[in-house]
């Protein structure tokens, strides 16, 4: 007989009223294939129920990015509401506030370059994180206290090479971005760029390659399809499972995003909150958070997610097993 999980007396505030962890586990999580396994302050841990070997699940995660980017049809127009039958997905069955708000920032199409001068001029500006504000500047002091030197990256998403030129400036190696550019252009010997399309099917010869991965502002908006990507309501979970395939045991997931309230704006972004946030991070464990200029990482509470008012937070997550 198995162990009952002692869990905490506490409810959780979602879209369809107060909800016990027990009655979370019950009528979220396990209708998702996971099942919470401990309280892991202030989220609980959430396991997958498979019993396979790391590289099968790896080649599962691998063929379905790939089959997700078969279906990118290059002449589709971004979608302006969600179709009914895929709302309870996307809003775990009703416990999500969903909203909308319409933008069509399809990008697959575009060839950018970025020079050598403009990258070393990001590398050696003090205001290196501008293009988010302060907010990006924990990126920063992230890499620097979780130390990157000598080591090989991927960043996912980059509209300007900011987070690029932060990780080459503390000591990254390599760093490889990906993103929906037909073409992007580098000019700079340690930087290189790899299309999403093309990485889904490579990536099995990535498996365990990345000493560390980053996504800053990106992989809320996965699978909404703002960017031309095709929807999904869990393509930005099945992108943290992706990343962890691609990160070496123990490699560290530099991960950022707006903290909540549980929501989804279509097609805009999502806003987590205590329901998805333990979905994201299965698979890994917390080391720090960071946020804005702050040089030190901050105690994550319950009340970090509360009063949140849709921060970005980095959280620093290593990759379990």
């Amino acid at each position: 007989m198995t162990e009952k999980i002692v869990l905490p007396n506490i409810t959780i505030e979602t879209a369809k009223g107060k909800y016990s962890l027990y009655e979370l586990d019950k009528q979220v999580y396990s209708l998702l294939g996971y099942q919470i396994i401990k309280w892991c302050d202030p989220l609980p841990c959430l396991v997958k129920k498979e019993n396979v070997t790391k590289l099968i699940k790896c080649r599962k995660v691998f063929s379905d990015s790939l089959k997700a980017a078969l279906q990118y049809d290059p002449n589709s127009i971004p979608p302006k509401t969600i179709n009914t039958s895929m709302i309870p997905l996307y809003t775990l069955f009703g416990h999500i506030k969903l909203g909308y708000e319409y933008k069509n920032d399809k990008q697959s199409n575009l060839s950018i370059t970025w020079t050598k001068d403009q990258i070393n001029r990001y590398i050696n500006s003090p205001n290196i994180y501008t293009s988010y504000g302060t907010q990006g500047e924990s990126i920063f002091h992230a890499t620097k206290k979780n130390s990157i030197v000598g080591q090989i990256g991927m960043i996912i998403g980059s509209k300007e090479p900011w987070v690029e030129a932060i990780c080459i400036r503390n000591g990254a190696k390599k760093i490889i971005t990906v993103d929906y550019y037909k073409e992007l252009e580098t000019h700079f010997e340690s930087i290189s760029y790899k299309n999403a399309i093309e990485l889904c099917k490579e990536s099995e010869s990535y498996f365990e390659t990345m000493d560390f991965m980053v996504s800053f502002s990106s992989i809320e908006h996965s699978g909404l399809g703002r960017y031309g990507d095709p929807l999904d309501p869990f393509a930005d979970i099945k992108e943290v499972e992706k990343i962890w395939c691609i990160l070496k045991p123990g490699g560290i997931l530099f991960l950022g995003f707006h903290i909540g309230i549980d929501s989804i704006v279509f097609n805009f972004h999502r806003i987590y909150g205590f329901l998805r946030l333990p979905l994201l991070f299965q698979g890994y464990n917390l080391i720090e958070t960071y946020f804005d200029t702050n040089e030190k990482p901050f105690q994550f509470t319950k009340e970090s997610i509360e009063y949140a008012m849709f921060n970005q937070y980095l959280f620093v997550l290593q990759k379990q097993y």
